[in-house]
């Protein structure tokens, strides 16, 4: 029907997906946070805080593994704590630790970004419609339109689980301290610009307090 097929469908579609991820990565700018995306463990947000921490950030790596080396107390997170005094963030896996502490009154900058994989989403919807195409008409398919179905709902999840953000804080004298995270299917903690910017709001209103008090 139409001249094209499912296949055809699915091979434009991940023609398109490669062309939009190609398009976003060269207009990414700012403040880039190396290494993987970690898996959220733990998203705390609190103004007032009867423990004195504000922000706590606590993820992990992704995958099985990851999760049953943190279950049997391997310490392999990657934990941001924000106190109305300092800033601290700490990175522990099987091979060593990294300690970063620095006080709030030295935050010079604060950058929140949200990222979602849009071209998973055009994968997904083409795979159903190349699907639903082909089993159209007199000499349709019906193992088309389930593996159409099966496709797009697969490229669906991958949407669903992809979306990252990232969190960095800048230092008075360069020094880059942050993390990007996404969520876990495991823990099931969502990816939330709104807390996100939420938690970067309470930051700036304690390193303006701070600096006050100087």
């Amino acid at each position: 029907m139409f001249g094209i097929g499912a296949t055809e469908l699915i091979i434009i579609a991940v023609i398109i997906s490669i062309v939009v991820s190609v398009s976003f990565i060269r207009r990414g700018g700012g403040i880039r946070i190396s290494g993987p995306a970690l898996v959220l463990r733990k998203f705390k947000v609190e103004e007032s805080s009867p423990d004195g921490v504000f922000v706590e950030i606590v993820g992990r790596a992704s995958g099985l593994t990851a999760w049953l080396l943190t279950i049997l107390r391997f310490d392999t997170e990657t934990r941001l704590k924000v106190t109305d005094k300092e800033f601290s963030f700490k990175s522990s896996s099987l091979f060593g630790q990294i300690n970063q502490v620095a006080p709030l009154t030295s935050i010079s900058s604060t950058h929140c970004s949200y990222s979602k994989p849009i071209c998973y989403l055009i994968v997904g919807v083409i795979s159903i419609i190349g699907g639903v195409l082909s089993s159209m008409g007199r000499y349709g398919n019906s193992g088309a339109l389930i593996a159409g179905i099966v496709i797009g709902a697969v490229f669906f999840i991958l949407y669903w689980l992809s979306k990252k953000m990232t969190m960095s804080f800048e230092t008075s004298g360069g020094m880059i301290m942050g993390l990007t995270f996404k969520r876990s299917v495991i823990e099931n903690i969502p990816v939330d610009i709104q807390k996100a910017i939420q938690a970067i709001g309470i930051v700036n209103k304690k390193v303006l307090e701070s600096q006050s008090q100087r």
